[in-house]
């Protein structure tokens, strides 16, 4: 049997495949759309000009353009393509079978049967085996080779002919086959020994005809036997008067109807599961743009009054104060850290889970970002009396390219654990060469150790998941979400590795992880600390600074800021006022927030290019406390020179004015 195009299970492409050719006719099954799926053995010995170009797929009218473009005479070329558009449409409004000459004097007989959704099963029969019973009866001989059962019956309803065939399908009436019995004596025999009582009424129907030849059957008629076959009965006038009967067993085409609606239950539960997956798809989707939008807004709702806090605990600190309360006020700043530090954790575990979070690689100095990893962990260590130890293979290259933003977070997560869970000894931060890669790059081993406590090997495997520590007392007595590790197992995983983790209980652990490391083309400009990556500590002549800002916490926190710098400072409470304010006066440069009332900072600022110039050319730098991936973008798209994230770290603002706004003013 050819392939089938339809995707159907192993069991139905058997089923069907016996089906079809298991038919002594040609058999051909068409879908909705009228291209082929399927065909058997016969179809091609009928219809051998197809070989080769049948293919699951090909629409049948192709078929059909193909079939005339071969078998139609020359003298009727002119007319081919209306030709074959009669033939198109003869099939698609097929209902009584219809029968045909092919171009090598054969007679063909083909029948459609539909499916309620448009497909069907096409049969073609050879009929001329037949002729000679629907033309002269003695020559009844001749159909005793056919498979389907003949009778011949005279105008007046007797007993003519049958062939063999007739005693197989009916048995029980052989005694009838004389001239003394009539057609109705064989219908009620049929009835009696035969078809099942629920069928019989059908043929009482026929019985109740005086002269059948006068009001043959005009569409076949298919009965269930007692044995459960099927027969379909054909009644046909000959041009003498004579009713010709023919029988046949359809057994296998109403497994085939069976089988369509089979394949059509299989179709409509794929249509309904697709549907479904499609609901459940829209709806998870649904569901993470509902929680991205709940993180953004509680990411700017909680950065909001923290940038408050940090600002005024700075702008504290940096006064006069006695020890004490310099002890108070640092306190304070750590603690408002910390949880800043937890909400970063938060954003990006579920930047991470949501595939939303990207590794971006620039040039780095590499002993000089673990230099700063270190540095950053030398005051916690300092605490505890440890000693912080790095070690770097010289063999590896001194400059690379790399996303320092994550690997720098990896590293201080892993330095920051290793600290926080040892109590003396040491914690050391390696880099070593352990090979090289199939392009010649080298492969890099970073690895913390530490003296620590050490973890058991049956909590070990839970380590990398989220909100989970090694157990219960550990969260008591040092603290943490339990969401560093696994967002430094995910950022790894980004860079194509995996950590791992090796420990002794009492004697520390080593977490470690293998990347390949690509050299940088030259010196890049120095990262590490906050203000190492934005330069060192810019120094910013004093500035006009319009600041469009709706909290009053963050006003005054940031007019005290940029004051103390010596800058001159006008504040506006929405966008539509920071943009008249642009329109009246010169300024260096706005600090725009960007969710403010009446008009956000981001349409303030396509209304401040809209300005004629050169005030429509002045500096704009989004101070907001929207954080989340493409907040920053959507601020350069609409217009805005830079970005900075609240809450406002000094150095990062000292920084982005001296790179978008000090070289146009000095």
């Amino acid at each position: 049997m050819a392939r089938i195009g339809i995707v159907l299970g192993a069991d139905q492409f058997h089923f069907l495949g016996q089906v079809l050719d298991s038919l002594d006719t040609a058999a051909m099954l068409i879908d909705g759309d009228e291209c082929i799926v399927a065909w058997n053995t016969s179809y091609l010995t009928f219809f051998p000009e197809h070989t080769g170009l049948i293919h699951p797929g090909w629409p049948y009218p192709e078929n059909l353009r193909h079939y005339f473009t071969l078998n139609t005479a020359e003298s009727e070329r002119g007319n081919l393509d209306q030709i074959i558009a009669q033939a198109i449409a003869r099939h698609r409004n097929m209902v009584h079978p219809l029968v045909f000459q092919n171009p090598d004097g054969r007679w063909m007989r083909s029948q459609i049967f539909w499916a309620p959704d448009g497909s069907c099963l096409k049969i073609w029969t050879d009929p001329g085996k037949l002729s000679a019973i629907f033309q002269a009866g003695d020559e009844i001989s001749m159909s005793n080779a056919v498979n389907d059962g003949i009778a011949v019956f005279s105008p007046d309803g007797r007993f003519m002919l049958a062939n063999r065939r007739m005693t197989d399908f009916f048995p029980t009436a052989v005694d009838l086959f004389n001239e003394h019995s009539t057609y109705r004596d064989h219908l009620r025999r049929y009835c009696d020994t035969i078809f099942d009582a629920s069928e019989a009424a059908k043929l009482g129907v026929l019985m109740e005809r005086q002269r059948p030849s006068e009001v043959p059957l005009l569409d076949p008629l298919v009965i269930r036997r007692r044995d459960g076959r099927w027969m379909k009965m054909e009644e046909r006038i000959g041009f003498d008067g004579r009713l010709n009967v023919l029988w046949t067993d359809v057994s296998a085409l109403k497994s085939m109807d069976s089988a369509i609606v089979e394949l059509n239950r299989l179709v409509q539960e794929r249509e309904q599961a697709r549907r479904e997956t499609e609901a459940a798809l829209r709806r998870s989707e649904a569901a993470s743009q509902a929680k991205s939008s709940f993180l953004a807004m509680m990411s700017h709702e909680i950065r909001t009054p923290m940038n408050g806090i940090l600002g005024m605990v700075r702008l504290l600190m940096e006064s006069p104060l006695s020890e004490e309360q310099s002890d108070f006020a640092g306190t304070v700043y750590h603690s408002v850290e910390a949880l800043l530090s937890i909400l970063n954790d938060i954003l990006d575990f579920s930047k991470l889970e949501a595939g939303k979070l990207d590794i971006e690689p620039t040039d780095i100095d590499l002993p000089q970002l673990i230099t700063g990893v270190l540095a950053l962990m030398s005051p916690r260590a300092a605490e505890k009396g440890l000693k912080l130890e790095q070690r770097i293979d010289p063999a590896l290259p001194r400059w690379i390219s790399i996303d320092p933003v994550r690997l720098r977070q990896v590293l201080l997560n892993l330095v920051g654990n290793a600290v926080k869970f040892t109590q003396h000894g040491s914690v050391s931060l390696s880099v070593r060469h352990i090979g090289d890669a199939p392009d010649g790059r080298p492969f890099a081993r970073f690895a913390v150790a530490d003296t620590g406590i050490g973890i058991a090997p049956e909590t070990a495997e839970h380590l990398f998941t989220e909100f989970t520590q090694a157990d219960n007392t550990i969260t008591r007595r040092f603290g943490g979400t339990g969401l560093g590790l696994a967002i430094c197992k995910k950022l790894v995983q980004l860079f194509g590795s995996r950590i791992d983790v090796s420990s002794v209980p009492g004697e520390g652990s080593t977490f470690s992880f293998t990347l390949p490391l690509s050299a940088a083309s030259g010196p890049p400009r120095p990262i590490g600390s906050a203000a190492d990556r934005d330069g060192g500590a810019p120094q910013v002549p004093p500035l006009s600074i319009l600041l469009a800002e709706d909290n009053l916490v963050n006003q005054k926190v940031a007019v005290a800021m940029l004051r103390k710098r010596g800058h001159q400072v006008t504040v506006v409470g929405d966008g539509g006022q920071a943009v008249d304010a642009v329109g009246a006066k010169d300024y260096d440069v706005v600090l725009m927030d960007v969710q403010m009332p009446l008009v956000d900072g981001l349409e303030a600022t396509r209304r401040i290019r809209a300005l004629p110039p050169p005030r429509n050319r002045v500096a704009v730098i989004a101070m907001t406390a929207n954080a989340m991936k493409g907040d920053e973008q959507r601020c350069l798209d609409a217009g805005m020179d830079g970005y900075v994230s609240k809450p406002i770290d000094p150095g990062q603002l000292d920084a982005a004015l001296l790179r978008h706004v000090a070289a146009r003013v000095t």
